[in-house]
């Protein structure tokens, strides 16, 4: 069984990494930079996640798997965006929601968490730009390692 995980990471300095991992390896990224002094502490975190035994053995098939899957990921999004309306108590856990993939057989978990207050109560925005923007962000992501899994 794989875990594959997509990422999307702010940081106190502004800038943003967005990836894709197979069992905690990134294969996928990018990172918008942020401000000119780097401060490279995580400020907040959305990940979406799945376990599977027929991950794709190559790049493009990982990046495939979740543009095939983007309706179920999309809606699962915007799911947790309405869990989290409000925002986050930046002393909680990190919020978490279950929902099917294109097919029951595939699940997928959205996390996400904050640590400071003024990005917990922006929190629903990133939740729901992420899905909003889901297929560009996943096919704007570079390979990290070699096409090889």
């Amino acid at each position: 069984m794989y875990k594959i995980s997509f990422y999307r990471q702010g940081r106190r300095d502004g800038g943003v990494r967005v990836g894709i991992e197979v069992d905690g390896e990134t294969i996928l990224a990018r990172f918008e930079k942020g401000g000119e002094e780097e401060d490279p502490i995580l400020s907040w975190f959305l990940d979406v996640d799945s376990e599977a035994d027929d991950v794709p053995s190559d790049i493009e098939g990982v990046r495939d798997f979740f543009l095939a899957e983007a309706p179920s990921i999309k809606a699962g999004l915007e799911n947790l965006a309405r869990e989290i309306e409000v925002g986050l108590d930046v002393d909680s856990w990190p919020v978490r929601v279950a929902f099917e993939g294109n097919s029951p057989a595939r699940n997928f978990r959205a996390t996400c968490f904050s640590n400071r207050r003024a990005e917990a109560r922006r929190m629903p925005e990133v939740v729901r730009d992420t899905a909003t923007r889901w297929e560009p962000l996943v096919r704007g992501l570079v390979p990290e390692v070699s096409p090889i899994l």
